[in-house]
């Protein structure tokens, strides 16, 4: 598990965590208000912290390939939709400014079901 003074990290903007065998988020990840990038592959995490989205107001990138969390779950917590918004934005400036030409998908961050 991630220790409780991660969340006295304020001026921390990424935080990468795969392959760390996780269940889940601590809620004082909320306290990160300052947290662009959130990387939780391949752990076993099932929930997030409720506000998670509310809290992170400059959270763009979350991803959390290969966890047993279901889409609509993420999809459902308060304020995803604004974090939708930040991260789609983020991805139009890259292809506007061309910086991703080469790339061939566009990552949600989260595993949907084919």
């Amino acid at each position: 598990s991630l220790p409780e003074t991660i969340g006295g990290c304020l001026a921390l903007q990424e935080l990468d965590c795969k392959k760390n065998m996780l269940h889940a988020l601590p809620i004082y990840i909320c306290k990160l208000q300052n947290m662009k990038s959130v990387i939780l592959d391949n752990n076993n995490i099932s929930m997030l912290p409720k506000n998670m989205f509310e809290e992170c107001k400059v959270l763009q990138t979350l991803s959390i390939h290969a966890n047993p969390i279901a889409v609509e779950e993420l999809e459902s917590m308060p304020g995803f939709a604004t974090y939708q918004s930040r991260r789609c934005l983020k991805y139009d400036k890259q292809i506007f400014g061309g910086a991703m030409k080469q790339k061939m998908g566009f990552d949600e961050g989260f595993d949907r079901k084919v």
